[in-house]
């Protein structure tokens, strides 16, 4: 399922301190909502993890933005490439920690390989899969 709204989500820093924010163009018309799972297109635009080219890794907005009747690159937004953040679990277990997940949407993870990786799942807390991005 789509987002339509921003996220309330808890991005977390590794035992490093480490999460690694880049800031990256957005595709023509792309609309990115805060905690929205994001990767790029063929062309190296931003865009919802629905769109995103397969085998490019996929990243978490940590920022919104529209571009709506932009083009290719009119607008910038903040993605973490690197990090933990706790998303929706859906239909992921407990069973589930230690495997590579997916995105299907920019809200919905899977353990099916599409190409569109987003990191490996760590935990499940209350319905909220912690998921290491990268």
């Amino acid at each position: 399922m789509a987002l339509t709204k921003d996220l309330t989500s808890s991005f977390l820093c590794g035992p490093d301190r480490e999460r690694v924010k880049v800031k990256t163009p957005l595709a023509a018309d792309a609309v990115i909502f805060l905690g929205a799972i994001v990767g790029w297109d063929a062309a190296g635009y931003l865009v919802t993890a629905d769109l995103a080219a397969a085998g490019k890794q996929l990243a978490v907005a940590i920022c919104p933005q529209n571009n709506t009747g932009g083009v290719n690159g009119a607008q910038e937004t903040y993605v973490m490439t690197r990090g933990m953040v706790d998303l929706a679990a859906g239909a992921l277990t407990q069973a589930n920690v230690g495997s590579p997940i997916f995105a299907t949407s920019d809200n919905t993870l899977s353990t099916v390989d599409n190409g569109r990786r987003l990191g490996v799942m760590v935990d499940l807390i209350g319905g909220r899969a912690r998921i290491q991005v990268g």
